[in-house]
């Protein structure tokens, strides 16, 4: 006849312990008490397939990574756009694997070099200010070294003397 379907229905077996728990839940056959064991039981089944996933893995690790990164750059608006920018170029430099901290910022750094990316100007100025104080103050700690010593005028030794020997 026109318009008469066939199903064919497929049946797992029934002593299936995963397809009598589905079926069970499906149903509505649960005790309330039971409730609770089963839901723990899907958590765990979750976590577990979860788990066996590589891709899964790799994908949650991204993410956490990318967290990170975020944190450590508050210039970097956290928008969709910037995140599929980030992405894209991780994936260009890298490959698809599971991007380090180190990652992102190297992919960061090319993408700021041609503006693609979206950053707070006034944010990224501030870090910028900071960075070069750090290292000033860096080099300022610096102790000279013996080369530095020895084209160095007798008046800037005597002058690091008396401040080596004021401790004292």
């Amino acid at each position: 006849m026109a318009g008469d379907h066939t199903y064919n229905n497929y049946r797992q077996s029934s002593d299936d312990p995963f397809m009598s728990r589905v079926r069970s839940l499906h149903d509505g056959n649960i005790h309330p008490a039971d409730l609770e064991e089963k839901q723990a039981w899907l958590k765990e089944a979750h976590a577990d397939a979860v788990a066996a996933d590589p891709n899964s893995q790799r994908n949650i690790l991204k993410i956490k990574n990318a967290e990170a990164f975020v944190v450590l750059h508050p210039e970097v608006h956290n928008t969709r756009a910037n995140g599929l920018q980030l992405a894209h170029e991780c994936k260009r430099m890298f490959g698809d694997v599971a991007w380090t901290v180190p990652q992102y910022e190297a992919a960061y750094e090319s993408l700021q070099s041609s503006g693609l990316l979206g950053v707070n100007r006034v944010e990224a100025e501030k870090q910028r200010k900071a960075a070069l104080r750090t290292q000033a103050e860096r080099i300022k700690a610096a102790e000279p070294t013996m080369e530095d010593l020895y084209s160095m005028p007798l008046e800037d030794l005597r002058r690091l003397d008396a401040v080596a020997n004021s401790g004292r």
